[in-house]
Order: structure tokens, then sequence, then C-alpha cells
């Protein structure tokens, strides 16, 4: 899975048309994306005015014939979309909100998420990372 974040007002314009062209796609060649771990860094350094943003989940071999992942900030990998995404090319879509001290933060109409790799773990926090969800228990 790779993401791709843009403001709420984005993302109902993109609603209208038959595929997302991020501007980035005619000035650069390409929509940036980023890995999970690589989200909430991503928001912090190129939308520090907003307040609620939207994150596509994108899943990869749905767009493997224009992914490519290249250095960006520090060295990382980044993925790169080399063409204009398709719907069906997202799995789901999530919000990040800030929280109380201004911090990105992952908003699963739950509870607030801050570590990335939470989300694939089941780990649900609002302040300690460690918390998890209760296991449901088995049916007899």
């Amino acid at each position: 899975m790779i993401y791709h974040i843009l403001t709420p007002n984005s993302w109902e314009q993109a609603l209208d048309r038959e595929v997302y062209e991020h501007p980035s796609l005619l000035a650069e060649g390409f929509i940036h994306c980023s890995t999970r771990a690589q989200v909430l860094a991503t928001a912090r350094l190129h939308f520090a005015q907003e307040q609620e943003l939207v994150v596509l989940h994108i899943v990869e071999r749905r767009v493997k014939p224009i992914l490519k992942f290249e250095p960006g900030r520090n060295g990382e990998l980044f993925p790169h979309l080399y063409g204009k995404l398709e719907f069906a090319a997202i799995e789901d879509l999530s919000l990040l909100v800030r929280d109380d001290e201004g911090r990105w933060v992952w908003d699963l109409g739950r509870e607030l998420i801050t570590d990335p790799e939470a989300v694939d773990k089941g780990v649900l926090t609002d302040a300690s990372p460690e918390l998890q969800q209760p296991e449901p228990e088995p049916e007899v």
C-alpha cells in the first residue's frame, strides 16, 4: 500500500473527474506519494497550514505500470506515480487531523493514531502507543 495526501477541498474537486490528476503530474511529471512510515513527516513538511488532510490508500499492484520508488529527502525512497491515478486503485481513505499539541495524527473515526505502524498492528492510541485493542473472545 502507498499513500497520497491531499486537502479535503482537493479531494472533493477530484471526485468530479474520472481520474485523479494532481498538479505535480503536469509540473514534475509524477504524483508524489508516501509509504505508511513517511505519511506523518510528509504532512508536517508540506501541509503546515492545514488542519485536516485526506490520505488515499493506493494498492501498489493496481498502479504497478506507473509506479517508481525514487530517492527523496534524506535519500529515502518515495513512491511516485508517473500517470493519472484511476479511482479503482484507491482501496480506502483516512484522515489526518491535528492533536491538542498541533501534531498530525491518524483519525480512524475511533481514536487518534500517532504511530503509523499501529494501523497495521491494530494498535489504537491517543496517548500511549502500547495500548492494544483487546482480542475478541472466541465463539463457542
